[in-house]
């Protein structure tokens, strides 16, 4: 029992390195097939990088939960990182994201201070605004996907944080934050914000209504706001429209600062 296990942990660890392998040198290839395969199999290898991390920490250290989930969030977090810069693409990057978001989960347990649901998510929150910032930098590519991952994350963070007496408060911080996007989407011709913040702000607007008026004002007047919204929203959409007929694009951000093509995957 002790060669089989020994076996399996030698398969779990070559498994990783040979799917990195295989990405890697797919990088190489002039084909968009086969660049779209290599950067598919080096996110594949982040998950098993993390996936042999769990074995040998529950199983072979025996550790316990939390320092089991940061050592594997952080070794995801390091071969994300390494294989992101070498070679920026969309799935290395929301590999990267989603391994800095765990290792940040991890690491908030260790705390002396009870750490609630709520703090958790106002720090995921303000990770997808850094995020964001670094996409309108130059510093992520493809910059658009950086973009509405951090612009979803901070209004995923807030709306998740509104709880207890700060519920209405931090739903107000989401709605203008929502309005926020819409606004800079239709002063900046980028439809991807207006889409985020329609959808923030349809969720939002009504928790905050009926949270500010009650259940016998919320329903009209949610009903009320929703119509502007569809307003807005279709104003959005027609301007996109206008832009895209006459082949107008919104210019992109400052060049990156790191290495790598900027390809779709």
């Amino acid at each position: 029992v002790p060669r089989m296990g020994q076996r399996i942990l030698e398969l779990v660890a070559v498994l990783p390195a040979a799917v990195r392998a295989g990405g890697l040198t797919g990088r190489r290839a002039a084909a968009g097939a086969m660049q779209r395969l290599s950067s598919v199999l080096c996110t594949a290898s982040v998950a098993g990088s993390a996936w042999f991390t769990a074995i040998i920490a529950a199983d072979a250290l025996a550790w316990s939960e939390t320092p089991v989930a940061i050592a594997t969030s952080a070794v995801a977090l390091a071969v994300a990182v390494a294989l992101y810069v070498t070679g920026q693409r969309a799935l290395l990057q929301l590999a990267t994201l989603a391994a800095l978001i765990a290792l940040l989960l991890a690491l908030s347990t260790l705390t002396p201070l009870p750490v609630d649901h709520r703090w958790q998510a106002a720090a995921v929150g303000a990770l997808g605004a850094a995020w964001m910032l670094l996409a309108r930098g130059g510093w992520h590519k493809p910059w658009l996907v950086a973009d509405i991952a951090g612009a979803a994350l901070v209004l995923i963070g807030l709306q998740v944080a509104a709880g207890g007496e700060v519920r209405v408060a931090l739903l107000a911080a989401a709605v203008i934050a929502a309005g926020g996007f819409v606004a800079a989407a239709v002063v900046l011709d980028q439809l991807h914000l207006l889409v985020v913040g329609a959808l923030g702000l349809f969720v939002t607007v009504p928790q905050l209504v009926f949270e500010l008026f009650g259940d016998r004002l919320g329903a009209p007047a949610t009903l009320l706001l929703v119509g502007l919204l569809l307003v807005v929203l279709a104003v959005g959409l027609g301007r996109a429209r206008r832009e895209v007929a006459r082949g107008g694009v919104a210019p992109p951000p400052a060049p990156a600062h790191t290495s790598g093509e900027d390809t779709d995957v």
